[in-house]
């Protein structure tokens, strides 16, 4: 019985159309919150993609650049061939090794 009359005193006290406002604060805080949330994970998801994007693009280059290395060496190595198609396997291993690769 106590808890009737309380709820009683409390609802005659504090009338709906004074919660109104507090709920409706409430609720839009929430809201907003809510919003803010999906904003901060969308910006994430965009900017670990443009990460991922940029790291693949300079991967790619270095590949880019060393397959051009080697394929300039392989150039440069047929143009000796060229200039000495009787070059002996030795001589040829020698050339190699000088050039450091």
């Amino acid at each position: 019985m106590p808890d009737r009359s309380m709820s009683a005193l409390a609802s005659s006290r504090f009338p709906f159309r004074f919660w109104l406002p507090s709920l409706l604060v409430a609720i839009s805080g929430l809201l907003g919150s809510y919003a803010l949330w999906r904003h901060q994970q969308s910006s994430t998801m965009a900017m670990a993609e443009m990460r991922l994007e940029q790291e693949a693009s300079a991967f790619t280059q270095a590949i880019q650049r060393r397959f051009q290395s080697y394929m300039d060496i392989l150039s440069g190595l047929q143009g000796v061939l060229k200039l000495n198609p009787q070059l002996q396997r030795r001589d040829f291993e020698r050339l190699v090794g000088n050039m450091e690769l």
